[in-house]
């Protein structure tokens, strides 16, 4: 079960953040997070999801001001929604249930799943945005207290800003590095074969020191250098380079 946080509150009333870095810090939050209203005198709890903090990290430019509305009533809804002036609203609660509800088994059971749902989805997306991926994956619907279908909605930035590319590109780098010789040495020699590649073209000058390793294996366990007529004298990078060379010439020929 992956950590979450849970903001408790008397009332309704809506939740906001009145600046950027406050926004900043929302979206910034590195587990799941769900507010929870609590009416004590009816012993009544109600869980809301805020999956709109990730809508919110999928603009052009974060907002200078997000309201989240809790006011929508128990039942079916959407999970991403704003009202006409542009204020989040999060949906029915995930979970609806009187503290005696906690005395049965069963329910206790049911509302685990519910929980357990929505804390992974929102975990999942904490991941990606941390990774420099400005992409948010969700249930397009879903119902109180039951739990909803595979993420089946995804909403992503088609143009984000320089630092959050490179940010990405170097997430994404550094699990290639990883990831090749893994495949190298499960016998997908094309799949390692790809990630060489994709190493080399991010670094062509090695000024980051990338892929040589994975590029010198390709050579001794596969047929590269022959198949790309490289002599094993030439330099490590010589059968990619090549490779490159061949698919940047179809490409704009």
């Amino acid at each position: 079960m992956a950590y979450y946080s849970v903001q408790v509150k008397s009332t309704n009333r809506p939740v906001i953040f009145s600046s950027r870095e406050s926004v900043e810090w929302l979206v910034s939050y590195p587990s799941a997070l769900l507010i929870c209203v609590v009416d004590k005198k009816k012993a009544f709890i109600r869980v809301f999801q805020t999956t709109a903090r990730f809508g919110a990290a999928v603009t052009l430019a974060l907002p200078e001001r997000l309201k989240m509305l809790l006011n929508s009533p128990a039942g079916e809804g959407r999970t991403l929604d704003w009202d006409d002036v542009g204020n989040c609203k999060l949906g029915p609660p995930i979970l609806e249930f009187k503290t005696d509800d906690l005395l049965n088994d069963d329910l206790v059971r049911k509302y685990r799943q519910v929980l357990t749902y929505w804390v992974k989805c929102d975990t999942a997306n904490v991941r990606k945005y941390q990774m420099g991926m400005r992409t948010v994956k969700l249930p397009g619907s879903y119902r109180t207290n039951e739990v909803p279908l595979a993420p089946n909605a995804r909403f992503f930035l088609n143009y984000p800003g320089a630092d959050t590319q490179s940010k990405a590109e170097e997430t994404a780098l550094d699990l290639d590095e990883w990831l090749g010789p893994l495949k190298l040495s499960s016998g997908d020699s094309l799949g390692a074969l790809l990630v060489a590649l994709r190493l080399r073209h991010s670094d062509p000058d090695y000024s980051h020191g990338r892929g040589a390793d994975l590029a010198m294996e390709l050579r001794r366990v596969t047929a590269i250098e022959a198949s790309t007529d490289v002599q094993s004298s030439d330099y490590v990078f010589a059968p990619l380079d090549k490779l490159l060379t061949e698919l940047q010439r179809k490409l704009t020929s």
